[in-house]
């Protein structure tokens, strides 16, 4: 290495460093000046060869030069920096070798020393925050940094001002002006039925209705009601269905923990409808962005918004991972990133260990932003309600609990011991420090020990919930909870559950860089780039304000990323690509903008329609490059231009999402479910695909095969791949093949029976248009080929199908279970059946002979089930009973009326709520049980009834396919079948009268006296081999064994329909 004095230096070179110095050195009042100076001069000097050793995490020499006091104190061998004083300053010593030689692997250029100088001359200036001085991070912005496109201002560019007949709004003429750049012209629009099945799968994730598409072939333009039908497209409740699960993609939403257990989190559905109301009522994204971040905060009484918090629970949790400390670490770290992605579209997880590599994100930063959760505890004992409801719940719920109060001490004191003892086997398998923590009052407990201590309750009461009593005091337990049951009454209507988050006080949780104590705390904040300073506590209501904070930096104006970042997401739904093609990667390894021009000018007007997500759908579907064909004239030279089409000069042909193909499938079958929001459901239920249960580690196997998402990870863009899994479940799958063999029925049910108006029917309900010559051809051929026109047998008349034996036989080789079409008639209280069967057999075990039920067999899941006990039953065998699961839970209600054997029935169950103005209302079922005799001239013997009182008739869903001869069954299992014949049900969704039922059973149940009752439904099943009868409001399905030879062709003809690329795909 040279001695210092060989590189004095002279002459010109000299008198140029210092003609630039005079240029350069900022006036000591000049503070903008100064910081300019310091940003562009002397910090990336620091940051780049001084930081790594004498920074926060090292401090060679005992000196730090991240801090001012560090510089102005010094290391060991005295003051680092004297202001105002270069000669007297050890660091200028150092940087030119005349003693101590820093940085060690080399000089600085002269040129950086001179400005090291000039700074200490000038006063040594040091940047400050909140009016202290700050603390420099490991890394600097380099002007690259800074320039870069994502992190400019967002700009309001002037619309370009071109000459054109193609362009219908400011859209299009951007999207013009680079293809009139790239030397290509756009593909012309698509034809009017095209575009409608374009725009309802684009809005509602389903195809338009049969006439509505028919409609827009035949007019030849829509151009005059097109926006018309975009509006009404939007006002749809599919379209916050359809819109609500792509962003549900985005925050990884999931219903159950994953990991291991992957246990289900009953309650979560309730954020998924938040988020389906949020946009069909067209919530300000900047509200809504502002709800799910802190809507604790910002309005604790409604309940809303409460729910919306529910987006901080998305994290997947292992509820008996004993590492308390390490697993609230990760889960505030899965909050970090996923909020990093979601709103900022900035990976940030990658400035958890260290400054990030490639993006201007600080490990600073990510900790700043971690402070903002870092105070939140999760809650599940906050109801879904306002402030008014929760407070009278509470008032009613003491008043109840003040009944029977001297029994309920007894019982609190005789479970005491065991709750203890339970309590304290959970806590004794955690580690030693989290077991001090337990032992604390909870008073005594700072914000992370409530935290770590929030951890070890749940686990306690998961144990406490598989708790056994002795049998003694099981005894005496039920006792007295039956004594105080019968002293207070019914308890007060829970109110509804959700899952949410609130802080643990006002004071805000301590955060340190990584987890490392031994250097300064963070205080909240969001990226150093964007200076967006510090935030604040600012407590309110039990709160710190900390994430409100967040929230107001992210929807600021000034913000220039969270506007962008949704409007590009919104652009990529409708056309595949967004104008950024990574759309959560706003960052260097990112996508760039192919319309950056356009997508400012998107996210200024965006902004300036208050943040409207309507408005935004209305400007693209409105536009010319939306409605732009999939099939270009000059394809292949455009290509050769543009091979990935970011020019937009055509439309994207796609295959549907999972979602989309499984509901589209119910919808053109006739079976989809119109009902929205509420509890989710089995894979088994015919509602939308966004309401089937959304289980982590065991996902809805046709849906995950279609490139479903698992809630495992944040999806911005589903990936579309080609598996021979998806060719075995679409071809091969029986899920796929009952819904051909529905829509065969819908089809045969609702047109004429000559083969061309049955085919054309099936190619307008799964395709939207009519066949070409050459597919009727082929699709007529296939009919009459399988001989179509044959019928199946005719309607029963009444019970005296069974004397000859042409009652439905409900038998393995028979009659399978037979459901309707989708959750439909949704019966939900109170409700009547009438019914007329023989009984065959029972089962050896205490199963139960199903007649007719609306439920899976799940004690968890609402419903009921009309039936027959069997041999083993702790009812007795051939107990006739309801079996009901509603707000009361799962009970058993037993007439003792007891059908015999190979006997014929006509029977009833009338199921209600007893006198509302009892003190303490319960349900009530009344059972009626009327023997036939098999000779007709015998006198009816009389008639039996029985009146049975149970909890509550309140509470059913409606949330399963009525099934006669059975239950709701998993795949490959089954059970609780009836053995014998049926000949009639009746359903009425009214408490029948007793003059009525009596009137209807003396009758025998023929079909008129039944459908003069005006039933909601009504079948009766014509022979051995099927149900015939049954009206077509609820047609019954169920895999009958034998089909007419047209349903059996126009079941191939539809199956191949649905396999088809033209009903997969949207052009």
């Amino acid at each position: 290495m040279p001695a210092a004095q060989d590189c004095v230096m002279t002459g010109p070179r000299l008198t140029t460093i210092v003609a630039l110095m005079t240029l350069l050195t900022p006036s000591r009042g000049d503070e903008a000046a100064q910081r300019k100076f310091f940003e562009q001069h002397v910090r990336p000097v620091l940051h780049k060869h001084c930081l790594k050793c004498h920074g926060q995490s090292r401090q060679k020499g005992r000196l730090r030069l991240d801090t001012q006091a560090g510089l102005l104190k010094g290391g060991e061998s005295g003051p680092a920096v004297v202001p105002g004083k270069p000669e007297e300053s050890l660091l200028i010593e150092a940087v030119r070798y005349e003693s101590l030689e820093m940085p060690p692997d080399g000089r600085l250029p002269e040129t950086q020393a001179s400005l090291l100088e000039e700074w200490i001359r000038s006063g040594a200036w040091w940047p400050s925050e909140d009016g202290k001085p700050a603390r420099l991070s490991g890394s600097a912005f380099t002007k690259e940094d800074r320039s870069f496109w994502s992190l400019q201002p967002i700009r309001q560019p002037k619309v370009p001002d071109l000459k054109t007949s193609w362009s219908q709004n400011a859209i299009d003429l951007f999207v013009e002006a680079r293809l009139r750049d790239a030397g290509i012209t756009p593909a012309p629009p698509a034809a009017p039925d095209v575009l409608v099945r374009r725009l309802f799968f684009g809005l509602h994730g389903l195809p338009p209705g049969t006439e509505e598409i028919m409609n827009a072939a035949t007019s030849g333009d829509i151009s005059q009601e097109w926006a018309q039908l975009v509006d009404r497209a939007l006002d749809n409740p599919a379209y916050g269905e359809h819109w609500g699960r792509y962003w549900l993609d985005v925050v990884r939403y999931a219903e159950s923990d994953g990991f291991r257990a992957d246990f289900y989190r009953p309650s979560a559905w309730r954020y998924r409808d938040y988020v389906v109301r949020a946009f069909n009522s067209d919530m300000p994204y900047d509200q809504f962005v502002t709800e799910q971040l802190a809507g604790d905060e910002v309005a604790p009484d409604r309940a809303d918004a409460l729910v919306a918090t529910g987006y901080l629970r998305t994290f997947l949790y292992e509820y008996n991972q004993r590492d308390a400390r390490t697993q609230w670490q990760d889960i505030l770290n899965q909050v970090t990133d996923v909020t990093g992605e979601v709103f900022m579209g900035i990976g940030v997880g990658c400035a958890r260990c260290h400054d990030h590599k490639f993006d201007p994100v600080l490990q600073d930063d990510y900790f700043r932003l971690q402070a903002c959760f870092a105070t939140m505890i999760p809650r599940d004992d906050v109801p879904a309600a306002s402030v008014v409801e929760r407070r009278e719940y509470q008032r009613a719920h003491q008043a109840w609990l003040s009944k029977a109060a001297d029994l309920r001490a007894e019982l609190q004191k005789l479970k005491a011991p065991h709750l203890a003892k339970a309590a304290k086997g959970a806590i004794e398998r955690f580690p030693a420090d989290i077991q001090e923590i337990m032992a604390k009052p909870k008073s005594e407990r700072v914000p992370l020990e409530q935290q770590l201590a929030d951890l070890v309750d749940r686990q306690i009461e998961f144990d406490v919930g598989r708790l056994k009593y002795p049998e003694a005091d099981q005894k005496r337990i039920d006792e007295l909870e039956k004594q105080i049951a019968m002293l207070s009454g019914k308890p007060p209507t829970p109110l509804p559950e959700a899952i949410t988050v609130t802080d643990t006080g006002t004071v805000p949780q301590i955060v340190y860089t990584a987890g490392d104590a031994t250097r300064e705390p963070v205080t909240a904040g969001g990226l150093t780039i964007l200076s967006p300073g510090t935030f604040a506590s600012e407590p309110r209501a039990g709160s710190t304000g900390q994430r409100t904070q967040l929230a107001r930096w992210l929807t600021s104006r000034d913000n220039p990323l969270t506007a962008r970042v949704i409007v590009n997401r919104v652009w990529q739904q409708h056309f595949g690509t967004g104008l950024v093609a990574t759309g959560s990667d706003f960052g260097t390894l990112g996508d760039r903008p192919s319309h950056p021009l356009l997508l400012d000018w998107l996210a200024s007007e965006f902004i300036q329609h208050g943040w409207s997500i309507k408005w935004l759908h209305r400007q693209i579907l409105t536009s010319a490059t939306w409605q732009m064909s999939s099939f270009h004239s000059n394809a292949e030279a455009a290509e050769k231009i543009d091979p990935d089409n970011r020019l937009r000069w055509r439309f994207d042909i796609r295959r549907m999402t999972a979602e989309q193909i499984r509901d589209s499938m119910l919808s053109v079958s006739g079976e989809l479910s119109s009902r929205v929001g509420g509890p989710s459901e089995e894979y088994s239920s015919m509602r939308r695909s966004l309401y089937l249960k959304a289980m982590r580690n065991s996902p809805e196997p046709l849906m995950r095969s279609l490139d479903g998402v698992d809630g495992l990870n944040s999806i911005p863009r589903r990936s579309t791949t080609t598996t021979p899994t998806q060719a075995l479940n679409l071809m091969n799958g029986e899920w796929v093949r009952d819904r051909a063999k529905a829509m065969a029925a819908t089809v045969v049910d609702e047109s004429s029976q000559d083969p061309p108006a049955l085919v054309r029917a099936a190619f307008a309900a799964a395709l939207g248009r009519m066949p070409q010559p050459d597919e009727a051809r082929a699709a007529e051929q296939l009919l009459a080929d399988a001989g179509a026109g044959k019928q199946s047998p005719g309607t029963s008349e009444n019970y005296v199908q069974f004397l000859n034996g042409s009652a439905g036989l409900f038998q393995e080789g028979a009659l399978p279970p037979q459901r309707t079409r989708g959750n439909e008639p949704s019966i939900k209280g109170p409700f009547s059946v009438v019914l007329a069967f023989r009984l065959s057999s029972l089962y050896p075990d205490a199963s139960v002979r199903t007649l007719v039920s609306q439920w899976n067999g799940s004690s968890g899941a609402k419903g009921w089930s009309l039936g027959v006990t069997s041999t083993r039953s702790a009812y007795q065998p051939r107990n006739f009973i309801l079996q009901f699961v509603g707000n009361g839970g799962y009970e058993v209600v037993a007439s003792n009326l007891r059908p015999e054997l190979n006997r014929t029935y006509v029977a009833a169950v009338v199921v209600s709520e007893t006198d509302p103005d009892e003190k303490s209302r319960t349900g009530q079922a009344v059972f009626f049980l009327q023997e036939i005799p098999d000779a007709v001239e015998q006198a009816l013997p009389k008639l039996q009834s029985a009146v049975v009182r149970f909890k509550t008739s309140a509470g059913l869903p409606g949330s399963f396919p009525l099934t006669i001869g059975g239950r709701v069954e998993p795949k490959n299992k089954a059970g609780h079948r009836w053995n014998g014949r049926i000949a009639q049900v009746g359903l009425f969704d009214r408490a029948v009268s007793e003059e009525q039922v009596q009137s209807l059973l003396s009758a025998k149940l023929n079909d008129k006296s039944v459908t003069s009752a005006e039933p909601l439904a009504f079948w009766s099943f014509a022979s051995m081999d099927g149900a015939g009868g049954s009206p077509a409001k609820y047609p019954l399905t169920g895999g009958a064994p034998v089909q007419s030879p047209l349903e059996r062709a126009m079941t191939e003809l539809c199956h191949v329909l649905l396999n088809s690329n033209e009903f997969i795909y949207i052009d």
